[in-house]
């Protein structure tokens, strides 16, 4: 899927990409359990920072329902279980081997959730969403959810773009840290138009920027 680069500045310029990494550990999780697999939450999983969901110890849930949580509204407690259950630095080393084997030359990840210091580049992001949409396209349709109900509990999407573009968006990302900024990772297909990757690091109002691009495109 990749192409030629239409737009870039500072794409080789390495920042903390916060909960994108997400992207790199629900595409692990997807290919790692089978659909069927059921997870038991841990209180070191709960322990994470951030409630979406207010899952407890004890919880069961799928995995397809914590690539939901993780991935639409960006739950932390339910990716982190993912990874833990898997073992911890297991999973991260093996997100790091994927690193290389896809050429991601400036990203490295510590953990995978992004609340530690995952670093990358606007460059290597694009070359994490077209591996991860070319090798398992499943995993961006969960992205496309405005929101979910999980163990009767709804949780609801990070990306207040889906509301307002949804026939265009393929799948996305975002992620977010005070002193980081706000990030973005969109794939993106118009009518009669290749697909679009369009990636946002350190932003201070990604949405806006998002639709300026959009907008240039059309």
């Amino acid at each position: 899927m990749q192409g030629k680069v239409l737009f870039s500045h500072n794409a080789d310029k390495q920042k903390e990409i916060a909960s994108l990494t997400k992207l790199m550990s629900a595409y692990l999780g997807y290919l790692i359990y089978p659909q069927d697999k059921v997870f038991t939450f841990t209180k070191e999983a709960v322990d994470q920072e951030g409630y979406v969901g207010y899952f407890y110890v004890g919880e069961k849930i799928s995995r397809n329902d914590i690539l939901k949580a993780s991935l639409v509204a960006s739950s932390n407690d339910a990716i982190y279980l993912l990874a833990q259950n898997y073992g911890l630095n297991n999973f991260v080393n093996l997100m790091n081997q994927k690193v290389k084997e896809w050429g991601m030359l400036k990203t490295n990840f510590s953990d995978p959730t992004g609340l530690g210091k995952n670093i990358s580049s606007a460059y290597d992001v694009y070359l994490m969403l077209t591996k991860i949409y070319s090798q398992t396209p499943e995993i961006f349709s969960f992205t496309r959810y405005g929101k979910v109900i999980i163990n009767g509990k709804i949780l609801w999407s990070t990306n207040l773009l889906l509301y307002k573009y949804s026939s265009i968006i393929v799948g996305a990302k975002t992620g977010y840290k005070d002193y980081v900024g706000e990030n973005l990772a969109m794939i993106l297909k118009f009518n009669n138009s290749p697909f679009i990757a369009v990636v946002i690091l350190d932003s201070k109002n990604r949405w806006q920027d998002a639709e300026n691009i959009i907008k240039s495109l059309k």
